[in-house]
């Protein structure tokens, strides 16, 4: 076995679960048949890890190709960090495209044939950059969460993942395990058990205090925030008007005083157009600076209708409960009847672990 062959010490202590190992002490063949995550918050490097990774199979003249999701409009066909240095990916919309363009690109690969002086050159392979006479052997998906929205989603990510590790690639996924609410994004914790080797660094906290000073503790969490023009926007300005703003450090330096609020938990989970323009910013937080406003108020009307009270007048505040209301049919936490009443979804267990909707 490969895995045997290529395999060190430091490895195998990876395997057993020591979290603050190096990849990088282990070569690229020795993890061939394997998956690995890269999990933190927004801005906590997984990008960035994901495509040293993918650049290193180069060194062990292996080719690499990366996948991300047409749900990501930010980026096309490329993983990009903060706009730049960008990696040439496939855009995709599903794990079954990623499996059917890896069969038929290793399938081509394979009767590719090259002279001795050809080897190692660059050629372009459908839009892809490769290596002349180098199997292709490593894969990385970007932002793995967005391939995990649905049970089914989670399963067909399951069943890549076997099949992957049968046919000895070394698959390297980047991802969030949690949303700004801190609920699980999707269905990715139904991936977890399955994936090999899980690496979680902890980025510094990007919140600035009430002194005036960055927090830089260890973060747990994503925080979204809203620019007040956004809230304006979304008619929601009055009700941050008692909501102390968020200030923080950007990733680029930039320090934001009074410009941004904390996004509400009624948010809609996926929101990526406005992350270009800046109405919308994510910073790693750790647990004292992290804020996830009128969560209690949500629930407050989530747990009214599951007790079939249609009143909803304990709130008072008719654009706030209308905007937690489109949130919670949004969402699919409830549903709207012909009569006009909001009713919750049951749920049920599904295959992969957890519940879903019916």
């Amino acid at each position: 076995m490969l895995i045997k062959d290529y395999c060190s010490d430091y490895f195998l202590r990876f395997k057993k679960g020591v979290d603050d190992m190096d990849i990088k002490s282990v070569r690229i063949p020795g993890l061939f048949g394997l998956s690995i995550g890269f999990f933190d918050p927004m801005n906590g490097g997984k990008t960035e890890a994901l495509i040293s990774e993918l650049n290193r199979a180069g060194y062990y003249n292996y080719n690499a190709i990366a996948y991300n999701h047409a749900l990501n409009t930010r980026e096309r066909d490329a993983i990009v960090i903060d706009g730049e240095k960008p990696f040439r990916a496939k855009t995709v919309i599903s794990v079954d495209d990623i499996k059917d363009d890896l069969q038929q690109r290793i399938l081509a690969n394979q009767n590719l044939t090259f002279s001795p002086d050809q080897r190692g050159k660059w050629i372009t392979v459908e839009g892809i950059p490769q290596q002349a006479g180098y199997p292709l052997r490593v894969v990385g998906i970007d932002e793995a969460n967005l391939f995990t929205l649905t049970p089914s989603d989670a399963q067909k990510m399951i069943h890549f993942l076997d099949w992957s590790r049968e046919e000895g690639l070394a698959v390297y996924l980047s991802g969030l395990k949690y949303d700004f609410r801190h609920l699980p994004f999707g269905y990715i914790h139904s991936i977890l058990p399955y994936i090999d080797i899980q690496i979680s660094k902890k980025p510094a906290c990007m919140a600035i205090r009430d002194n005036g000073e960055e927090c830089n503790n260890p973060a747990n969490h994503t925080q979204r925030v809203w620019s007040t023009e956004f809230a304006r926007e979304q008619s929601l300005d009055q009700y941050f008007a008692s909501e102390p703003a968020f200030d923080f450090v950007d990733k680029d330096g930039t320090h934001f005083f009074n410009r941004y609020v904390p996004a509400p938990f009624f948010d809609r989970t996926l929101r990526i157009e406005e992350s270009k323009d800046g109405r919308i910013k994510y910073l790693p937080v750790c647990n004292d600076c992290t804020r996830v406003p009128f969560k209690q108020e949500t629930f407050g009307i989530y747990n009214t209708l599951v007790q079939g009270d249609h009143s909803f007048g304990f709130l008072g505040q008719s654009e706030l409960t209308n905007a937690i209301q489109d949130f919670l049919v949004g969402e699919g936490w409830v549903e709207r009847t012909e009569e006009g009443l909001l009713v919750p979804v049951p749920y049920y267990r599904h295959q992969v672990g957890g519940y879903a909707p019916k």
